[in-house]
């Protein structure tokens, strides 16, 4: 770790998080949300320890981590226009309710929306149902894209290993052309191969099919002619089902079980084109948070905001008491 302290003894020229994650390992997560299954998750407290030192409207700036895909759609002249300028703010707390707005340094493109995540505690597992519109505008084509977002759920929050799927369907509205993307993300399942998944088609006005996508959004993103696609996606359901009936393995029903994979697993279509692959995460991340450089980023560029909020610069900084099973800062 590298930290350097200005006059106001606070943090500058950080290079990582100057503290690494606390052990949860002491701290019931039971004991606290025995009593809270099936309620609202914004009503219940929460032990500090199971945060990050990031507020929510922090982490939405995470959007901003693919902006470059907007620079690169962008370049006007063979020149990229770079930076962004960002806002936002909670502007409701009962019921929660965030906005952001976002806009190119040359006013290249406009992106904002709204978020109000309804939270579901389900024993072993959090569920985020996303509402609040999304939206895209590029100034220079006159464009306009919206969309919402699909559902969260987080499994393991009580024991074992922490991990995430996203499902649900996505549809990206162009609403320019009246061309549309119509995105499915997919749930884990039972056998486990369908987990983080994600495929789909980016239609014309008359709902013709003008490109498949698939991949999977832990990893990697490609783009191929939609017949290609159709042929292979049933090719490969036929060997699928000839899997199964041969198979003898015996499997939980219980999902919160499933591993996340350790390698990229998806299996590329010939004639596919590559559009994103996500980047790698820097090789302090399991001793911070497993952040991403652009999380780690937010928490450095943040120091103003994290100045006037103590506890979000007291648990960054690494300092917490602990009493009994309950951790204060």
């Amino acid at each position: 770790v590298t930290k350097k302290k200005n006059c106001n003894n606070w943090l500058d020229n950080l290079s990582a998080l100057p503290a690494a994650m606390f052990s949860r390992s002491n701290v019931s997560m039971w004991s606290v949300l025995k009593k809270c299954i099936g309620m609202e998750l914004s009503k219940i407290t929460m032990p500090v320890i199971f945060n990050e030192p990031l507020s929510f409207l922090q982490r939405l700036t995470e959007y901003m981590e693919h902006t470059y895909l907007i620079h690169k759609a962008m370049i006007v002249g063979g020149i990229p226009l770079l930076g962004f300028r960002w806002v936002s703010e909670q502007v409701s707390h009962h019921p929660p309710v965030s906005a952001f707005h976002a806009e190119g340094i040359k006013s290249d493109f406009r992106f904002h929306g709204s978020i109000y995540p309804k939270l579901k505690f389900w024993g072993k597992s959090v569920e985020a149902e996303p509402r609040g519109i999304i939206t895209l505008e590029l100034p220079l084509h006159n464009e306009a894209y919206t969309w919402t977002n699909p559902t969260c759920c987080v499994h393991n929050i009580i024991m074992g290993q922490l991990w995430i799927e996203q499902y649900g369907n996505v549809e990206i509205i162009n609403h320019k052309t009246g061309e549309r993307c119509c995105l499915t993300f997919k749930p884990c399942g039972i056998f486990g191969k369908e987990l983080h998944k994600v495929e789909g088609y980016i239609l014309d006005k008359s709902k013709r099919k003008i490109c498949a996508l698939y991949g999977k959004w832990t990893e990697c993103l490609y783009a191929v002619d939609p017949a290609i696609f159709d042929a292979h996606r049933k090719s490969d359901t036929k060997r699928s089902e000839k899997d199964r009936k041969g198979s003898t393995q015996v499997t939980s029903n219980n999902a919160d079980e499933m591993p996340p994979p350790e390698a990229e697993t998806v299996q590329v279509i010939p004639g596919s084109e590559l559009i994103w692959r996500i980047s790698p995460r820097p090789d302090n991340s399991g001793k911070n948070l497993n952040s991403k450089s652009f999380s780690e980023l937010e928490s450095v560029s943040a120091s103003d905001s994290l100045r006037l909020i103590s506890s979000l610069r007291a648990l960054l900084e690494g300092f917490c008491i602990a009493y009994g099973t309950h951790i204060y800062i």
